[in-house]
């Protein structure tokens, strides 16, 4: 997982207009990081793509554990609970709560969690 950031970085210092480069690289190193995150959460968990994407932030659940709930899916039989903190590594579920945490102050628990590529 840590191998695309990586990739993404270097890309990101490649580029050439210097004026702007550290914006540029700062933007492409935190999609490099969502990315990443986005990544993981769907090989720990098993999610699809359309799962993780619609992901809203009150849809992370710490009560016991480390719970996602799933209510937007391929068809009604796929609404679920996702006990993460049984699945996930507890290196991955810091890094993904610190995200959390910071997406919820932005939007507070209604919106995506994840941003979309038009900003929504």
């Amino acid at each position: 997982m840590r191998r695309f950031e990586e990739k993404f970085t270097r890309y990101a210092r490649n580029l050439k207009d210097s004026d702007s480069k550290d914006e540029k690289i700062k933007s492409a190193e935190h999609k490099a990081g969502v990315l990443g995150l986005m990544t993981e959460l769907a090989y720990h968990s098993g999610m699809r793509i359309e799962e993780i994407t619609l992901l809203q932030v009150k849809d992370v659940i710490f009560d016991w554990g480390f719970v996602i709930r799933i209510r937007k899916t391929k068809t009604d039989n796929g609404d679920r609970n996702m006990p993460l903190s049984y699945l996930a590594p507890k290196e991955f579920i810091i890094r993904f709560i610190a995200f959390w945490k910071k997406r919820k102050k932005i939007v507070s628990h209604i919106g995506l969690l994840f941003v979309q590529a038009n900003g929504n």
